[in-house]
């Protein structure tokens, strides 16, 4: 368990604050209580409850990763690459955008970055090389992105304040559910989707909504 009223760890010193461990919680108060940790086990590194007042998280591990309730309270982005599956549930920023980056199956659950003053300035970024990614209850003050290099995307559920684009490179894009007749992507503006093999299947009738 890290705490701080400033930063742990600093962009300064690239890649940051280095832990060989599988398991962290962390904390920062102040103004500039950036959190910027490189993980070097190779083994699964278990994030839960991490989270900074004001201030960016960045947070890079050697293996997989699993992430629960990551915050930034007041502003700040959330950055989380790891070199494995990622497994995201309740990664929330407010006032930055949220990008998560896998080599491995990367399902997102309640993933959100919120604008506290509606100027639809900040993104959520999905990407992984291998395995698919599935998300549910992604959203987004402006843009959602996402990249499934191989794999498919599925999805429980998405909304994005302006455009959504998603790709399956090697794979398809469909819904969750069997038969669930709810929106799947709700956006303000542009809905792109490009996929190797299907977008929505009529198994999933009445498809991808």
């Amino acid at each position: 368990t890290l705490n701080a009223q400033d930063e742990i760890g600093t962009a300064a010193n690239n890649p940051g604050l280095e832990l060989n461990g599988n398991s962290l919680v962390a904390h920062t108060t102040g103004a500039g209580g950036n959190i910027i940790i490189d993980g070097l086990n190779a083994g699964l590194l278990t994030l839960t409850d991490v989270d900074a007042v004001t201030g960016d998280i960045s947070i890079t591990s050697a293996g997989a990763m699993t992430a629960t309730a990551v915050d930034t309270t007041t502003s700040g982005g959330i950055t989380l690459n790891a070199a494995g599956a990622l497994t995201a549930t309740h990664v929330v920023a407010l006032d930055g955008s949220v990008d998560l980056d896998a080599q491995g199956t990367l399902t997102a659950t309640d993933v959100q970055a919120n604008d506290s003053a509606a100027t639809g300035a900040y993104n959520v970024t999905v990407d992984t090389t291998t395995g698919g990614m599935v998300l549910t209850a992604v959203a987004a003050d402006n843009n959602i992105t996402g990249t499934a290099t191989a794999g498919d995307i599925t999805i429980g559920a998405m909304t994005a304040g302006a455009a959504v684009s998603l790709t399956a490179t090697a794979g398809s894009i469909d819904e969750i559910g069997v038969g669930d007749v709810g929106a799947d992507i709700t956006a303000g503006g542009l809905i792109t989707l490009n996929a190797q093999d299907e977008i929505g299947t009529a198994a999933n009738n009445p498809g991808l909504e």
